[in-house]
């Protein structure tokens, strides 16, 4: 369609000279104008062919004694792909179901193809309709791309691109928690997301209308490009809930946390619940001096030999639960070992003495301190009997478990002036 076709003929001799008309289904061709003309020696020359041309066509030759018709002679037309409708751009949000139309025509009909422009259609969720419309379902981000609609028949090939863009509401990868700083510290807070478009990121105190964004500084207030809350020199009154907000155009949400400032006086110093116990042991084992601490802010555990540093050597080793390791003793290693637990509350220390000796020494009496799994279990949690204004009765269950040593005592703990129950 839409280019040209010739029919030939060749009339018959005769005298006079035969005239030579064209006729289709029968009825005669104007050839005098249009898109129909007669050349030498008698054909027919049809200009931008089109599907109402298809027919039987007949070269008819006559004269004054008479005319002579041919056979006929089929035209068929066939017309190039065309699209009736375009697929169009299209964004969705994630999870939901998108649909791309292509509607094409064409004789013969074209076989319609669909294909991603880098070949990965979604597996399992990609399928052709029966109107050849191209259906995801449950679209994923990694589904975002373009896709190709071909239409192809015998006579020729068209193609049309569309964007699939998926939108995701903001999701956060890090949410803020909760500190305690004391006064003059650093507080930060993490808060980050992820979604399509990207969200943005702001942080503001309750109580107050500031909008603290990314990359800008609000006095001792800073945010971080990723969005990191940072509050430098903390004061009293910067003490309060602090809101991460992330939005963008398709969602938003938000998460908080509590900002504790605390004075040193305000808390007390670690309390170190299991330290190290004084050891006497062969040359050429091992030991471990437990160090575990309690306290608000959580304390650090640091290690002295002798009131120095302990020594550069991987046969010493600090545990994560703050338990000092030593392999392989030596007689060197013995000492005066002191842990100390550290917090901006206070510090507080426990030693012990570490003897090694020769095990062929027939004078030394080995000790080595029990498994802490092995002491007895404390007593369980108090409850307040007749209370008066002026006292109060404890009462606690003993443990049932008594441990593999025996037990010797309680030792008391001091809570501070007040009790509350």
């Amino acid at each position: 369609m839409g280019e040209s076709a010739i029919l030939e003929c060749v009339p018959p001799k005769g005298h006079p000279e035969p005239s030579v008309r064209w006729r289709k289904d029968g009825e005669y061709v104007n050839t005098n104008k249009g898109r129909f003309r007669i050349v030498s020696p008698g054909n027919l020359v049809v200009s931008d062919v089109r599907q109402s041309d298809e027919g039987h066509y007949r070269c008819v030759a006559e004269n004054m004694a008479g005319f002579r018709e041919s056979a006929p002679a089929a035209m068929t037309v066939h017309v190039k792909p065309f699209f009736v409708r375009e697929p169009e751009h299209v964004t969705v949000l994630a999870d939901e179901d998108v649909q791309f139309e292509c509607k094409v025509g064409g004789d013969p009909l074209p076989t319609i193809t669909w294909r991603r422009q880098d070949g990965k259609m979604p597996v399992g969720r990609a399928q052709i309709q029966e109107d050849k419309s191209l259906l995801i379902k449950d679209v994923l981000p990694s589904d975002e791309g373009m896709y190709i609609c071909e239409a192809e028949n015998p006579v020729g090939i068209i193609s049309a691109s569309v964007t699939l863009t998926v939108h995701s509401r903001p999701v956060f990868l890090k949410t803020p928690r909760d500190q305690r700083v004391g006064l003059n510290g650093i507080a930060k807070f993490e808060c980050s997301a992820t979604g399509n478009p990207p969200p943005s990121v702001f942080w503001t105190k309750e109580g107050n209308q500031v909008l603290m964004f990314p990359e800008r500084s609000f006095g001792r207030f800073s945010v971080t490009r990723e969005g990191m809350l940072i509050i430098s020199g903390v004061m009293k009154e910067d003490k309060g809930y602090y809101t991460c907000s992330v939005v963008s155009g398709v969602g938003s949400t938000m998460a908080k946390a509590y900002l504790e400032v605390t004075a040193v006086g305000d808390l007390p110093p670690p309390i170190i619940l299991l330290g190290p116990a004084n050891q006497t042991l062969p040359l050429s084992t091992e030991v471990l001096l437990p160090c575990e601490a309690s306290g608000t802010p959580t304390p650090s555990i640091r290690w002295l030999v002798n009131s120095g540093p302990l020594p550069n050597n991987p046969r010493f080793k600090v545990l994560d639960s703050g338990t000092l390791k030593i392999d392989a003793l030596q007689s060197t290693d013995s000492g005066i070992y002191t842990c100390t637990a550290s917090s901006e509350s206070g510090e507080t220390s426990w030693s012990a003495s570490l003897s090694v000796e020769s095990p062929r020494n027939p004078n030394v009496i080995f000790h080595r301190a029990p498994d802490p799994s092995t002491f007895p279990k404390p007593p369980g949690q108090p409850m307040a009997l007749n209370v008066t204004e002026t006292s109060v009765t404890l009462h606690w269950q003993r443990s049932t478990n008594m441990g593999a040593s025996p037990l010797i005592g309680y030792r008391g703990k001091t809570v501070g002036p007040i009790c509350r129950f």
